[in-house]
């Protein structure tokens, strides 16, 4: 029989930064590797001793116990003598890697990690250390593979004859181990050209077992040794695979009419509210119109109940059609196709206060109002419905007070739109956003229940959010929040370096499709664990603390791109300053993720 491959290694990560351990766990996993995480030395000698180990990775600095007494102490232990050590820390003076190097390191590494790089040097040295074992204990543990393997394997000769089977073999094939040794395998394989040239990886063929055909899947590897030469045939039933791949596009199918029937229902619907929208208009305008000519016509003749009546039909005629038109309005949000650019939000608010000519109200505008990404005309309706808002839900007796404002929240700008009004209690400040969601009855202030529900679905099309903060009797605070329009700079440095971005990209991309959206989720994950550590140490006064979750922070920004972030935590890392400005300065570093994030999101990312 062939030695087959060495099973995966099992790797020990010891590395404060849990990005590091999460991020090394994600590259080895990908291929079948065992990664066993230590958050510093003491937990590390605790995984050591556990278990087997086929190599370690080290940070320098650590909390309780650094890499370097950590690494003395494995190679002080029987089974950590000739074991590969590998440091990978921040760390990039030359003393620190003699003092690795002196402790028992095999190899050292600064970050930020070259993970396609590191990858192949783990494989390597594990490879290097585990190569003389393997060839004392290849044969054993190649054979009870074989025994306990659940697939049929045979070895077969350069003339096509089975030389070995395993029991799997014997069963699927309808023999006995015996009996199939010295036979053509094309007996059993009938498809099975040996001396033709083979494909690679598994693929689909027809075996025989007692003369009755059943569909396998095979795959063929090639051993020599000097001048004899032979094949490894794997072979698997997948008659139950087959059966569940049929049932499985039968399914597919019957969800693709499915859809079909989802989609054209939903298309149906849109054109129907579209259409019934347009024809109700023509009606209510005829409605209002001769109800205004009987009026203007025939006042005197129609006598005081007469008028009442008409004046009646007028305005619901123009109540039905406001809602109408933000029927139409809310289906064009929901359909019109739209295509984000910088909006100048001076004018879009600017354009939203032309239609409001209110004497008796006060409207104050305090710039200035950054440039946003969005809509110019959606941002306009918006700002128009929660300005209408706020004139309108005011106590009887009070003038309308609003104020337009704007502030940057770490690459999203936030708009807005406050008022002295009546207020909305905490348990309706989400429901009032729904459709046709009133608080008070058309008596008391007039509306169709729809203004809202058109500002949070135009803020949610340009990839925005919208929400309140209100108490009842003290005003409300309706705000939208969009993406900003140009990126802040810190240091001097871009929220986001394009090419050290795709550089990242293509690192991670090189280990397994998908890796990079991977990692950037788990970037994001940790630095909002690095920030809240950084938090908890300025609230108790840790200074140790507070610059090491920089450190952190700082070495996996730089590896993303993330330039700008990386600057922040190094200054917060070299000089903290006095303790009562740490809160500030930590809040300074949460902004930039903030800018981070909307940035990461423009290109798609998590």
């Amino acid at each position: 029989m062939v030695p087959v491959p060495a099973e995966p290694a099992t790797v020990l990560v010891a590395d404060d930064d849990r990005m590091t351990r999460q991020m090394a766990a994600h590259v080895l996993g990908r291929q079948g590797w065992t990664v066993v995480e230590a958050e510093n030395g003491r937990e590390a000698l605790e995984r050591f001793a556990a278990g087997p180990v086929d190599l370690v990775i080290l940070d320098g600095v650590m909390p309780e116990m650094d890499g370097f007494e950590a690494c003395r102490r494995i190679r002080a232990l029987p089974q950590g003598k000739t074991l590969p050590i590998l440091f990978v820390t921040a760390l990039d003076d030359p003393e620190s890697v003699d003092r690795a190097l002196g402790a028992g390191a095999t190899e050292y590494v600064t970050k930020p990690i070259h993970w396609a790089v590191l990858e192949r040097r783990v494989e390597h040295l594990v490879r290097l250390h585990r190569s003389e074992r393997l060839l004392h204990l290849e044969r054993a543990r190649t054979g009870a593979l074989v025994r306990a393997a659940p697939d049929g394997v045979l070895t077969v000769d350069a003339s096509g004859r089975i030389t070995s089977a395993n029991p799997s073999a014997g069963i699927l094939f309808g023999e006995t181990v015996d009996r199939l040794a010295g036979r053509p395998v094309r007996e059993f394989l009938p498809d099975l050209d040996v001396g033709a040239e083979l494909p690679r990886g598994p693929w689909e063929t027809r075996g025989l077992a007692g003369g009755a055909e059943f569909p396998a899947e095979v795959s063929v590897g090639r051993y020599q040794v000097d001048d004899e030469a032979g094949w490894v045939v794997l072979v698997r039933d997948i008659t139950a695979r087959k059966r569940a791949e049929a049932e499985l596009r039968e399914r597919e199918e019957r969800l693709r009419l499915l859809a079909e029937r989802l989609q054209q229902a939903n298309q149906e619907l849109e054109a129907f509210t579209y259409t019934v929208s347009h024809d109700l208009r023509a009606p209510l305008r005829a409605m209002e119109g001769f109800a205004q000519a009987l009026l203007e016509d025939c006042g005197e003749g129609l006598g005081d109940e007469g008028a009442e009546y008409a004046g009646r039909i007028v305005r619901a005629a123009r109540a039905m059609d406001r809602l109408v038109r933000d029927l139409l309005e809310y289906s064009r949000l929901a359909r019109e196709e739209l295509r984000l650019e910088e909006v100048d939000l001076e004018a879009a608010v600017a354009e939203a206060l032309e239609e409001f000519d209110r004497p008796d109200a006060a409207i104050r505008v305090e710039g200035p109002l950054p440039p946003v990404r969005g809509h110019r005309r959606m941002v306009a309706r918006a700002v128009g419905n929660l300005v209408s808002n706020a004139l309108k839900f005011v106590p009887e007796g009070r003038r309308p007070e609003v104020t337009i404002r704007a502030e940057e929240r770490g690459g999203r700008v936030r708009l807005w739109v406050e008022d002295n009004g009546i207020g909305i209690p905490p348990e309706d400040q989400e429901r009032i956003f729904g459709l046709f969601q009133r608080l008070h009855g058309p008596e008391a202030y007039p509306g169709t229940g729809l203004g809202l529900a058109i500002v949070r679905k135009a803020a949610e099309r340009m990839g925005g959010r919208a929400g309140v903060v209100s108490e009842p009797g003290k005003g409300s605070r309706f705000w939208i929040e969009l993406s900003a329009a140009r990126e802040p700079e810190a240091c001097g440095e871009p929220v986001l370096d394009p090419k050290a971005y795709q550089r990242f990209r293509a690192d991670m991309e090189r280990v397994a499709v998908g890796s990079a959206e991977t990692m950037v989720r788990i970037f994001l994950e940790e630095a909002g664990r690095q920030i809240l550590a950084m938090r908890e140490a300025a609230e108790r006064g840790d200074r140790e603390a507070l610059t090491r979750a920089a450190h952190t922070l700082k070495s996996n920004a730089r590896g993303l791109g993330a330039l700008a972030l990386a600057c922040r935590c190094e200054a917060l890392e070299k000089d903290p300053g006095p303790p009562e400005t740490w809160a500030r300065r930590v809040e300074a570093v949460a902004d930039e993720l903030g800018r981070l994030r909307g940035r990461l999101a423009l290109e798609g990312e998590p």
